[in-house]
């Protein structure tokens, strides 16, 4: 089951399983820019991670003394969200605690997705709500894939990322196998531009911190087509593709980053987990702007 939404300028697509963004179509383009998913590279879309972003070490979890298990990346993008409103420009998507997932975490939540069209960009709303009498710590991201080229005719290296300003940004050492973050940090960025290639994934995918920005932006410095990311409040980024000729990339704004190979596996105390009180709620919003200049 799935929505959509259009206007003049946009046709995007969601998914009711996982709330996930399916499609991200500019109209007086003809373009398509969301990666459309492939069995033999990646054949996911734009998941949502809740309410863990990344790898978890052996997949287990002690709260408040018992253990449990959180799969990578959460388990929101594994359930059917239900329908809370429907408008001619917008879709709101809820994922209630259960008696599966509170095997899972151990906590009672609402998590909201809002998806809104306003011109020419998509709006992509998070509301965490905690409906339980104790903290609740979690972590919230996404994991959108963007095709790069996005022009089939130019070349990887035709392509640049792009923040709105100044950044001092580190890069996470993680271990080989696990990818699990090692507290080794090395700069990544400083300044606002990335040049990509097709090396770009030599060294694997990129576990970022530090990050202050309102976007990051993918664009061509040939054709002119871009895809922009509003990223604000988010501190951490993963950037992640294939280690050959590039055809997508994942640029994947977390509140929330990976366990450390060391961890002591307390969900309360992990690092990078937002914590929300009783009654609360936590908003967080993504936009998404495909143009081209």
């Amino acid at each position: 089951m799935g929505y959509d939404l259009s206007n003049q300028f946009l046709r995007i697509k969601i998914a009711a399983k996982g709330a996930q963004l399916m499609s991200l179509y500019r109209e007086d383009l003809q373009k398509e820019f969301l990666w459309q998913g492939d069995p033999v590279s990646w054949g996911d879309r734009a998941p949502l991670l809740f309410p863990a972003c990344s790898r978890i070490a052996g997949n287990r979890v002690t709260a408040e003394g018992k253990e449990y298990f959180i799969p990578v990346q959460g388990f929101a993008k594994n359930r059917e969200f239900a329908l809370l409103e429907r408008t001619s420009d917008s879709v709101t998507l809820q994922l209630s605690a259960d008696e599966e997932t509170l095997g899972m975490f151990p906590y009672l939540f609402r998590l909201q997705v809002r998806y809104s069209l306003c011109g020419p960009v998509v709006h992509q709303q998070f509301a965490v709500i905690n409906d339980g009498k104790k903290d609740m710590p979690f972590s919230l991201g996404v994991h959108p894939g963007f095709f790069c080229p996005i022009d089939l005719r130019e070349e990887t290296a035709d392509y640049v990322l792009t923040f709105d300003r100044e950044q001092h940004i580190y890069r996470y050492a993680t271990e080989d196998v696990t990818k699990l973050l090692l507290h080794e940090k090395t700069p990544f960025i400083e300044g606002r531009e990335l040049p990509l290639s097709d090396t770009f994934f030599a060294d694997g995918p990129k576990l970022l911190g530090g990050i202050a920005a309102d976007w990051i932006r993918l664009s061509s410095r040939k054709s002119k087509c871009y895809v922009e990311l509003g990223i604000k409040d988010f501190p951490y980024m993963a950037m992640w593709g294939l280690n050959k000729r590039m055809t997508f990339i994942c640029l994947e704004p977390w509140c929330g980053t990976s366990d450390f190979a060391d961890t002591d596996h307390v969900w309360e105390t992990k690092p990078g987990n937002v914590h929300l009180a009783p009654g609360e709620k936590w908003t967080r919003e993504i936009q998404y702007r495909m143009c081209k200049e």
